[in-house]
């Protein structure tokens, strides 16, 4: 059985909204992905805890909430900065440095950074099956020009036709009254 290649408007429209969700699906990991980048490289916390705690605090729903990072930060610095043992880590050393503003401000910033990334690799997702979308979005206005073009053929030769009858039924109107 030989496989036809046409295109139909149903796949168009099922294959308009894959994309779509191709799209926000790679956007979401990207958020995700740089969320964790980005707590794991905020001063060196990675080297303070297992990276699992990391992995396990971003995931696809609070990725682009700043209150995640700035909470996460907080518990750890709270919980692990405290004693004498873990003073000399970079992520205990910041914390003392810095003000509380300035440290929050520094986490939610970690949030920015990781919409930003979603953004990008949304965008990047969506120009990648531009083209395949556009060639089949121009293939549909084609045909639906050709139709219109075809109707409008047809309704000037009726037209014409219908007003031949009527000049030739009136000619004969014309012989037959007198």
């Amino acid at each position: 059985m030989k496989k036809s290649k046409r295109i139909t408007g149903l796949v168009y429209a099922g294959w308009s909204h894959y994309v779509s969700a191709v799209a926000e699906k790679a956007a979401t990991n990207a958020g995700v992905r740089a969320g964790f980048e980005g707590l794991r490289d905020f001063f060196l916390l990675d080297k303070l805890i297992p990276i699992s705690r990391i992995e396990n605090c971003i995931n696809p729903t609070n990725y682009s909430k700043k209150m995640t990072y700035i909470l996460f930060t907080q518990e750890i610095k709270n919980s692990m900065c405290e004693g004498a043992q873990n003073s000399g880590k970079a992520f205990c050393s910041a914390t003392k440095q810095q003000t509380q503003q300035a440290f929050s401000e520094a986490a939610a910033k970690l949030a920015d950074d990781a919409v930003s990334m979603a953004k990008l690799a949304e965008t990047e997702a969506l120009d990648a099956a531009t083209p395949a979308l556009t060639t089949y979005t121009n293939a549909i206005i084609a045909s639906i020009i050709v139709i219109v073009v075809i109707a409008l053929v047809m309704l000037i030769i009726y037209l014409i036709l219908r007003y031949r009858r009527k000049k030739k039924m009136n000619k004969k109107e014309q012989y037959t009254n007198y």
